[in-house]
């Protein structure tokens, strides 16, 4: 009997695919593939973009650090304490190199000659324009304020008082306030204190001061 015929192979006998229908479906893939890909491309450029500007923002933050703490030029130091309103000597400061993020705009470089101190200095401060009285001018003259001038009271009118501070001055005869809120800028060793008073109050003052006196009155 003769042998029947081996069943043909399922690999055999599957279709052939359909070229068209392969067409069709990378013609569908395609986009989604290159949007992808693309997507895939600014993904990386962006995340190189943001790794360079973060290593520029750190190279330049590093190197203005650096550059402010290189020293600048030599400027003026105090070498000892200068009390308020004592002149200043060679041998009260010293040249010094510090770093430049210290430097004010007006430190200097060179001591002006009759420089008197406005306030106390104290040693390591770089002695600046705006701590020393101007030129020509007295310590207490260059401590009034812009618009007023100094009135001097007598020392049984400012008891107690010390540079700084602030006062009503109250006419003794009448009992009027005849300014207020001025800065007393000296206090002298007999006790005669300076006030800054307003030149729309300085004649009441003056008035007050000559017919009676005025009573000084600590304000905050």
């Amino acid at each position: 009997m003769p042998d029947d015929p081996s069943p043909p192979s399922p690999l055999l006998s599957r279709p052939s695919p359909d070229v068209g229908v392969l067409d069709d479906l990378l013609a569908r893939l395609r986009p989604r593939l290159r949007a992808h890909r693309t997507r895939r491309i600014l993904v990386a450029a962006l995340a190189a973009v943001v790794a360079w500007t973060a290593v520029r923002g750190a190279t330049s933050e590093a190197a203005s650090t650096r550059a402010a703490w290189q020293p600048a030029g030599p400027v003026l130091v105090v070498s000892r304490a200068v009390t308020d309103g004592a002149p200043l000597s060679p041998a009260d400061v010293e040249s010094r190199r510090v770093p430049a993020f210290l430097v004010p705009a007006d430190a200097l470089t060179e001591l002006p000659a009759g420089a008197r101190a406005l306030d106390d200095l104290t040693p390591g401060e770089i002695v600046r324009a705006a701590r020393l009285a101007p030129l020509g001018s007295s310590v207490t003259a260059a401590r009034l304020p812009p618009g007023s001038g100094g009135v001097v009271l007598p020392a049984d009118a400012a008891v107690g008082l010390e540079a700084g501070d602030r006062v009503d001055l109250v006419a003794f005869a009448s009992g009027l306030t005849v300014t207020r809120g001025a800065r007393v800028v000296r206090v002298g060793p007999d006790g005669d204190t300076t006030v800054a008073v307003s030149d729309s109050d300085r004649g009441a003052v003056v008035r007050a001061l000559a017919s009676g006196g005025v009573i000084s009155v600590l304000v905050p």
